[in-house]
């Protein structure tokens, strides 16, 4: 997809920057409740889907937060154009500027980062393709 950058409008208020960002965090979240709903005991119990739901949000605003996501406008195709910064360190993140703490288990700890040459599955046309 190439776009020409006289056809984005870029957002400067706050409410639009927002919603875009709402708009895109929502199918992440929604992504996350699909593979995670499963394992989840009890939430046909009162207040546990909100607070399973409140959970998934917390998780994708972090998520994203870490990739240094900046939604800055929408082209004429309804495409947002955003800027990604992620963060060198997930841990250093989590524990700066989130609830994560020294003692908590991270990734970083105990795998090695995907090789810049990964595929991704049946979605590798979708991410990579034009």
């Amino acid at each position: 997809m190439k776009t020409n950058i006289s056809s984005i409008d870029f957002f400067v208020d706050e409410g639009s920057k927002r919603a875009a960002a709402v708009d895109v965090f929502e199918n992440v979240m929604k992504v996350l409740f699909f593979y995670l709903e499963e394992e989840q005991e009890g939430l046909d119990e009162e207040g546990a889907m909100e607070d399973f739901s409140d959970f998934l949000w917390d998780m994708t605003v972090s998520a994203m937060a870490s990739t240094g996501i900046k939604i800055l406008g929408k082209d004429n195709d309804g495409n947002y154009i955003a800027s990604l910064k992620p963060a060198k360190s997930v841990k250093d993140f989590l524990i700066n500027e989130d609830i994560g703490r020294d003692d908590h288990i991270f990734y970083e700890d105990y795998l090695e980062d995907l090789g810049r040459d990964s595929g991704f599955g049946r979605h590798d046309e979708k991410i990579i393709g034009d």
